[in-house]
């Protein structure tokens, strides 16, 4: 049995099933591989290919993630990601993404803190591999299944939402906004959020960013001048709104609105015929519009524009940030290679569901906000946090 198989194997049994002397021998089995992919351009060989894929799409699975991370030479790996991206080709794209999934943990993000030769590979490797938002999640639904992705804490009372729970809403959602896409423009559609926060909101917006739907993201507090020149500025046709509050704010402008066809209400319904309910909204979704919605994911691009973020106006008309889907992901890596100590294990707030590199999500009733207008949990409930300087920076 030759090294590689020997090491596959050892992986595909799992950590549990090993003893501590061999996993320590895995680690210079795994730098001996690498070193020898490398030395012999394995990428000219289709079965070596095949091999490379195998070992790399075991690692996280296998639980040995954090015990080869630990012991791998920086130098090593770098070279090894930067002949992937110098060799970018279609059949290695899984490598790839499988190369970024193993060097995400904070075993191996420590021990490069501030090396910033990183930032640009890591950047390039998403790019050559067409690493979307909608690859990213999947992998993270792959990886942690169901272990917990968001809990909503109101009072004494927590819930929890596993990756898989939360991927199989997402699907929900997604193929209920395929079927607005079909009567529509396909390149040219846009759905706006004129919403509270709130796991709803979360999951339309994971929902949009996983089929290369484009979402526009109106403040809640915006006033109806400025809703109105958002929806015509960006050509939305589809818009979600929190409740009556919300929906009495597009009432007031509905004449303006040259590009909006439907609104739906996710709390109540109401009588006008442009409005439908978010059940109603839900019941469109059928299987019947999953090879729509499958082709529609395999037509997203890391340069295709995945969200548009719009200021309150405060200092005038509305100004709209537009991010890619590269810019979603990449955000995720350089918020972890930035905070290498915040790993899958820790839990903290946040309020725009994009963080989906591994860390737990917690959704709080009531947050309140700091000088610096950020928003954060209440006090009483910091305890749940593992502390560290790290944290203590993100919150």
């Amino acid at each position: 049995m030759n090294r590689q198989t020997d090491f596959l194997n050892s992986l595909l049994g799992g950590k549990a099933s090993l003893e501590e002397e061999k996993i320590k021998s895995l680690n210079e089995d795994f730098r001996i591989i690498l070193e020898e992919a490398l030395k012999n351009e394995f990428i000219k060989d289709e079965n070596e290919v095949e091999t490379i894929k195998n070992i790399f799409a075991a690692i996280v699975p296998s639980q040995l993630a954090r015990d080869l991370m630990k012991e791998i030479p920086a130098k090593l790996l770098y070279n090894f990601g930067n002949y992937l991206n110098n060799n970018s080709q279609k059949n290695i794209n899984e490598i790839i993404h499988n190369y970024l999934n193993v060097f995400r943990f904070s075993e191996f993000l420590e021990r490069i803190y501030d090396e910033r030769k990183w930032d640009d590979l890591i950047y390039q490797l998403i790019i050559s591999s067409n690493f979307t938002v909608e690859k990213l999640f999947a992998q993270r639904v792959n990886d942690y299944g169901n272990k917990t992705l968001f809990k909503i804490l109101k009072g004494s009372k927590v819930i929890n939402y596993s990756f898989e729970t939360i991927s199989n809403e997402v699907e929900k959602y997604s193929l209920a906004l395929v079927a607005h896409i079909k009567d529509a423009d396909e390149q040219n559609f846009k759905t706006a959020f004129l919403l509270d926060n709130s796991l709803t909101m979360v999951k339309l917006d994971l929902a949009c960013l996983t089929s290369g739907i484009v979402n526009v993201m109106i403040p809640a507090n915006s006033v109806p001048h400025h809703i109105s020149y958002i929806l015509n500025k960006t050509e939305a046709s589809l818009l979600f709104v929190t409740d009556e509050k919300q929906l009495a704010k597009i009432k007031f402008i509905k004449n303006e609105l040259t590009h909006l066809q439907k609104v739906v209400l996710l709390e109540g319904k109401s009588a006008e015929d442009w409005t439908i309910s978010f059940e109603e909204f839900l019941d469109l979704g059928t299987q019947n519009n999953k090879e729509f919605l499958e082709d529609l994911k395999s037509k997203t691009k890391t340069n295709s524009t995945a969200t548009i973020m719009f200021t309150s106006g405060t200092t005038g008309e509305p100004k709209g940030i537009v991010f890619s889907q590269a810019n979603i992901v990449y955000k995720r890596f350089c918020r972890a290679m930035a905070l290498p100590k915040i790993n899958d294990g820790d839990k903290y707030p946040r309020n725009d569901g994009h963080n989906i590199l591994g860390s737990r999500i917690c959704f709080y009733g009531k947050p309140f906000r700091r000088n610096d207008g950020n928003k954060y949990a209440a006090s009483e409930t910091v305890n749940i946090y593992k502390h560290s300087e790290e944290m203590d920076a993100a919150l």
